[in-house]
């Protein structure tokens, strides 16, 4: 959970528009809602949630979908720098994990 956090959060420094219209709160909150769906850990964000970070699902859902886009796009071409240090067994082969996901929500 907590590697797969970390890839999305990396992943979102990539993009110059996650880094320019969200603070770093909001694309922290966002990256574990999005570890979370790729995971399958329900519910995606629970109250426990809500009440540490202060974000309602709704208004993180915005930058999720951006993140997640992000992801696909990433996972699809495998080439970029972050996916490659996060396929390593060090990273627990997280950004595989969404690659395989992501294949199968798609290919089904």
């Amino acid at each position: 959970m907590e590697n797969m956090a970390f890839f999305f959060s990396e992943l979102s420094l990539t993009q110059y528009s996650i880094m320019c219209d969200y603070k770093p709160s909001t694309i922290a909150a966002s990256a574990v809602y999005c570890a979370r769906i790729v995971l399958g850990r329900y519910p995606f964000w629970s109250n426990e949630l809500k009440m540490c970070t202060g974000y309602s699902d709704e208004k993180l859902l915005c930058c999720v979908k951006v993140m997640m886009e992000l992801c696909y796009e990433t996972c699809k071409e495998g080439t970029m720098e972050v996916f490659k240090k996060f396929s390593s067994l060090y990273k627990s082969r997280v950004s595989c994990i969404a690659q395989e996901i992501f294949q199968e929500a798609f290919l089904s």
